[in-house]
């Protein structure tokens, strides 16, 4: 099992580095590349110092970036902070639609993107409990378009939707403190 994660793994980020070390001249001065809590394999890439180890022969070094949300790693690619950068699907797509220079190069094929959670203590127990609630996401984001999907499955209207800018860990410590400011993909 270990060995196929860490092949499949090298495998992805062969593919990435294809796309730019095809010849002895192109080789980088370094490899930028974010990884983010939302992506497993680019945890499982720098814990494991895989693509490191992989490029030493090469003599690039890898500097690891923090993305702490889709919209940070397209903004880490747009101004050229990462070469490579790991979004959910919608906002590569919205990315994309909106004329950043951005190509798919990999695409993690499961991902489970969005969890609708609320406090263990909260009367909502299902999807239809949402109505006349306010839900805090990012406009254009999956959790957003996730949250207004499964309503409109449930044939419920869909709940108020505040923007929120605040990245995942930011949005979870809000979630901890005051309902009034809660981050990303909370209820209240």
């Amino acid at each position: 099992m270990f060995k196929t994660l860490k092949r499949l793994t090298l495998a992805a980020a062969g593919v990435l580095l294809a796309t730019g070390l095809t010849h002895a001249a192109d080789r980088p001065a370094e490899v930028r590349l974010d990884y983010a809590y939302y992506s497993p394999p680019s945890l499982v890439l720098k814990k494991f110092g895989w693509l490191e180890e992989d490029l030493k022969a090469d003599g690039v070094p890898v500097k690891w970036v923090l993305s702490q949300g889709s919209n940070r790693a397209l903004e880490f690619l747009n101004s050229g902070s990462v070469d490579f950068g790991s979004t959910a699907g919608l906002a590569a797509v919205l990315s994309k639609a909106n004329g950043n220079p951005i190509k798919s190069v990999y695409v993690y094929s499961r991902p489970e993107w969005t969890a609708l959670v609320v406090p263990k203590d909260s009367p909502i127990e299902s999807v239809k409990d949402l109505k006349g609630k306010k839900v805090a996401a990012t406009k254009g984001t999956d959790p957003s378009c996730s949250c207004c999907a499964a309503c409109s499955r449930r044939g419920c209207p869909r709940p108020t939707s505040r923007s929120s800018r605040c990245s995942m860990p930011t949005g979870g410590s809000h979630w901890s403190r005051d309902a009034s400011t809660r981050g990303p993909g909370s209820i209240h």
